[in-house]
């Protein structure tokens, strides 16, 4: 199955990571469709008025630029000229920026039915319809676009991945190859085509167009996750690590990246290493990622010298800029010392998660609990519970803490 991992730039430009692209971009596989002899979208345009036969060039020329308009100027669009391609396209982006996506996909629906529409639209309805899981409609969407752009390198590339995303991996191998004949030089076709051979178990061919890639530039992470998944599909993990390395030193919170980099390091049994990438991966974790990180983390400290475990963690904490993900590292990390019976370390992590980020109440919390219940400090465990209550008046399990501990100290 595919883990397709482009997400098509619609102004069909070099793409800089995490700017219209996506590593490794999970899409579920919808079922294949049949399609009409008329596809949806290539309906007759509508009959406007003479007022607005011709739309606005200059709104047309700034919205197929990926111009910006506010509100109010989407707002005096469609009063002035609500029957222009130019309008609903502008209109679309606008809602689609503010991830309005009803919205966006109601302007685009409107746009392709106007006079003269460009292949924009299309490319924004059909991956809008893909990311809300319609993949029958975003088939349908694309395809007509395609009939009416079938030269349009954006559209090959929209289509190719509509389809890639439904499986049909033959037919989006050739929307990729058609797309190559239009731009035999752009280096994102030939990573959309070694991921899609990857995907039919094709890897030497695969590797090719990744090689065919990097020759044409500068390696983006894009590029080095691409060759880094396509040589470990030949089996060659020594090989892979070197791309993953490189992009973790240029991204470290790189989640797509770091959870590859993660596998290949454990399974080459390097785990000072693995222990420094997942981290990294702990820091800006989600409830269930960070379950999972803290799972393996148990394991790898029980493993790892104490010496190594606390040069992995500087490493870690100098390896991400945000303060508050240094912070929420360090929580992270007294809980999971708490977990494996080490309650000195947890201290030493929550004092210093509160040094970065003195507002967090729970960390006020867990850091009194460590004090009173490990090193019988309790007037040192009080003033952490009335700090952690002092910024989380609400917490029931900070009240009662304290209550007890009062009862404690009588």
């Amino acid at each position: 199955m595919s883990n397709f991992s482009i997400r098509p730039r619609l102004n069909s430009k070099a793409f800089p990571l995490g700017a219209g692209f996506a590593i490794g971009m999970s899409v579920a596989l919808g079922p294949g469709i049949l399609l009409s002899a008329n596809p949806a979208g290539a309906q007759a345009p509508k009959q406007i008025s003479a007022a607005n036969k011709v739309a606005p060039q200059a709104v047309q020329a700034a919205a197929d630029n990926g111009t910006k308009y506010s509100a109010t100027q989407i707002e005096k669009l469609l009063k002035s000229a609500p029957e222009a391609y130019s309008t609903h396209l502008a209109a679309g982006k606008f809602y689609e920026e503010k991830g309005i996506i009803g919205e966006a996909q109601n302007e685009y629906r409107t746009a392709i039915t106007c006079p003269h529409p460009s292949a924009e639209a299309y490319k924004h309805l059909a991956q809008l319809l893909l990311k809300s899981a319609d993949y029958a409609e975003a088939e349908k969407v694309a395809r007509a676009g395609l009939k009416l752009f079938p030269h349009e390198y954006g559209m090959l590339l929209t289509t190719g991945y509509v389809l890639h995303n439904e499986h049909k991996l033959g037919e989006a191998a050739a929307m990729y190859e058609a797309a190559k004949a239009v731009q035999p030089n752009n280096a994102e076709i030939y990573i959309a085509l070694a991921d899609v051979y990857s995907a039919m178990n094709q890897a030497p061919r695969a590797l090719q167009y990744v090689e065919k890639a990097l020759s044409l530039g500068k390696p983006t992470e894009l590029t080095l996750y691409e060759q880094a998944k396509v040589l470990i599909l030949l089996g060659r993990f020594d090989q892979a690590l070197k791309p993953l390395a490189a992009n973790f030193e240029a991204n470290p919170l790189n989640f797509k990246n770091n959870k590859l980099y993660l596998n290949v390091l454990t399974s080459q049994k390097r785990i000072k290493e693995a222990f420094i990438v997942q981290l990294c991966l702990l820091a800006p974790a989600n409830d269930k990622e960070m379950a999972v990180a803290k799972a393996s983390l148990q394991d790898m400290l029980r493993a790892l010298p104490e010496k190594e475990a606390q040069n992995g963690i500087s490493t870690a904490e100098a390896a991400i800029k945000e303060k508050r993900l240094k912070g929420r590292l360090h929580f992270a990390l007294g809980d999971v010392y708490d977990r494996i019976g080490q309650p000195q370390n947890a201290i030493g992590q929550y004092q210093a998660g509160l040094a970065l980020d003195p507002t967090l109440a729970r960390g006020y919390l867990r850091l009194g609990e460590d004090l009173e219940n490990f090193k019988k400090d309790f007037f040192g465990a009080m003033k952490n519970y009335q700090k952690a209550l002092s910024l989380d008046g609400k917490d029931k399990e900070t009240t009662m803490r304290i209550n007890q501990l009062k009862a404690k100290m009588k």
